[in-house]
């Protein structure tokens, strides 16, 4: 039998190359199908916006319009295919992202873990996020979501706040109804340890380490850019932009009929997302709930509000619910996550009978 260390260090070794392969597949198919060209809805704004280092529409989106920047940079063909790669390469780093969490948080097995990863890359409007400029946004939401919260299953809290602030600076809305779950699981970790008033303080310097990127507004706003959204160069029309005034009044419904029928549309493209895995899911919630009750809270939670959130938005009151799709995207990361680890649960329920289960990979380890 090899010694601990040793085990350790050959099972990291696995992960890493299969993370590699696992980065190559999931970006070979983003590139099969990756737009050449600007697409519909906000992709030319933001392929603008990110090749000119402009200020995209409220709230201006600083982190996806810097990295669209390095993109565009790339020597690979027009500029609009440039920065739609950003797209296929933010899905394939949530599928590496998914793997790690897989493996070392719920230890799955390779056979189980990566192709519960790659999985992401089979999604109905998943897949599609992968190949346009816009809808990377919200890949890069999927990717924020899920270093959030494998940082707090690993206690790295002051990751976790770097990384939240890093969030808002991408697609706020999403991040702050998810917030709801991360505070909560939060609040539990920093009454077990019992930590006083100087962590608090590292932990907001590290926020605010995160938020910082929001200065880029302001600062390029100044220097006149060609896309120059809000004009946000002093402290009020910053404000402004941010809080996306300009839609003050438009962004939600009092309509309980309509909110029960976005949530059904809701339902209904997570069960289709990856034909019909969200069932395993919900068998996956069921084992997490069984052994790390807190865990299967503060997912909920989190889930919860980006439900109440895309039930309550009125853009989709126009008989245009298939909007909902790009908002929820960042929700259906929890699903091959939860699906994996429910699939798991049902080899172990299955093996005492069936010997031969036991041979696809180790059980699920949650305790």
């Amino acid at each position: 039998m090899l010694p601990e260390s040793k085990t350790s260090e050959k099972r990291n070794s696995q992960d890493l190359l299969a993370s590699c392969f696992l980065f190559l597949a999931a970006f070979g198919l983003a590139l099969k199908g990756l737009n050449p060209s600007f697409y519909m809805d906000d992709s030319p704004e933001i392929i603008t916006s990110a090749a000119t280092l402009g200020l995209a529409h409220p709230p201006g989106y600083p982190l996806y319009t810097l990295l669209g920047r390095l993109a565009s940079l790339l020597p690979l063909g027009p500029v609009c295919l440039r920065v739609n790669l950003l797209a296929g390469l933010m899905g394939a780093a949530t599928c590496c992202l998914l793997y790690f969490t897989l493996s070392r948080r719920f230890q799955l097995g390779l056979t189980l873990a990566w192709p519960f990863a790659l999985l992401w890359m089979a999604g109905a409007s998943a897949y599609p996020a992968c190949l346009s400029a816009k809808n990377g946004l919200y890949q890069l939401t999927a990717a924020l979501l899920l270093g959030i919260w494998a940082s707090l299953f690993r206690g790295r809290h002051r990751f976790v706040f770097f990384l939240i602030g890093l969030s808002l600076c991408n697609h706020w809305m999403s991040m702050v109804v998810y917030g709801v779950g991360v505070a909560y699981f939060l609040w539990f970790h920093f009454q077990e340890r019992n930590l006083g008033a100087k962590e608090w303080i590292r932990n907001a310097a590290f926020l605010t380490l995160g938020l910082s990127l929001y200065l880029y507004l302001p600062l390029r706003s100044n220097l006149e850019p060609l896309v120059n959204w809000g004009h946000p160069a002093g402290a009020k029309s910053f404000l402004m932009d941010i809080t996306r005034h300009a839609y003050q009044g438009r962004d939600f419904s009092t309509d309980p009929l309509l909110w029960g029928k976005q949530g059904l549309y809701y339902f209904r493209s997570a069960f289709l997302e990856f034909a019909g895995v969200a069932l395993l899911s919900l068998l996956g919630f069921y084992a997490l709930w069984k052994t790390r009750p807190r865990q299967a809270w503060g997912l909920l939670l989190s889930w919860s509000g980006l439900l109440f959130a895309v039930c309550v938005f009125s853009k989709y009151s126009s008989e245009r619910p298939y909007l909902m799709e790009n908002y929820s995207i960042s929700s259906f990361v929890l699903l091959p996550l939860l699906a994996g680890v429910g699939f798991q649960y049902l080899l172990s329920l299955l093996a005492p009978r069936n010997p031969s289960f036991a041979k696809t990979g180790p059980f699920l380890a949650l305790g």
